[in-house]
């Protein structure tokens, strides 16, 4: 690929790939999902254009955590690298864990989503914006927390709606909204 930007893979090696992109925003997420993906006390991670993204060896195993969020493992060493959102706003972009880069400070996280379920032990002294949520609404949260670390803050509107939860993040001369599980 030219003009790298980014690389990284998993632990083992199996699973490499390149970015020809700089990195987007990044968020720390604390819900359980990610907690138990990741089997750490929170996951980090950015999204790229599929476009930039390119797998440069080894093929990655996808489990379906929900019918919006397929995760994309190393089936040798279980490294949890990638995430596709399966909504149309994210139908051309990959998410993909900061701490699978190979140069995993290039990527600062921008804030925190999920702090409701944050470790008790897990003391954070850093300045960045928290976004609470249920474990349905983290995508949501996170492209409000992207966009608002872009301007000056997010302003969002909740709304419940059959089995699905929408969040618009409202900027002047612009709405966005997206639907998540």
């Amino acid at each position: 690929m030219n003009d790298k930007t980014a690389s990284g893979g998993c632990l083992c090696g199996a699973i490499r790939y390149e970015v020809s992109c700089p990195p987007g925003d990044a968020v720390a997420c604390h819900c359980r999902k990610c907690q138990r993906i990741s089997g750490s006390a929170f996951l980090a991670g950015t999204f790229y254009p599929l476009e930039h993204f390119q797998l440069t060896r080894g093929e990655p195993r996808w489990y379906e955590s929900s019918e919006v969020v397929h995760r994309g493992f190393c089936g040798a060493c279980g490294s949890q690298i990638f995430n596709r959102v399966m909504v149309p706003e994210y139908s051309e972009t990959i998410s993909v864990s900061i701490g699978s880069h190979d140069d995993p400070n290039s990527v600062p996280v921008v804030g925190h989503v999920g702090v409701e379920s944050q470790q008790m032990w897990l003391k954070l002294d850093d300045d960045l914006p928290r976004q609470e949520l249920s474990d349905s609404s983290a995508i949501a949260a996170c492209v409000c927390l992207l966009r608002g670390a872009q301007t000056k803050g997010p302003s969002v509107r909740r709304s419940v709606g059959r089995s699905a939860v929408s969040y618009t993040h409202l900027r002047a001369h612009e709405t966005d909204s997206y639907l998540v599980w």
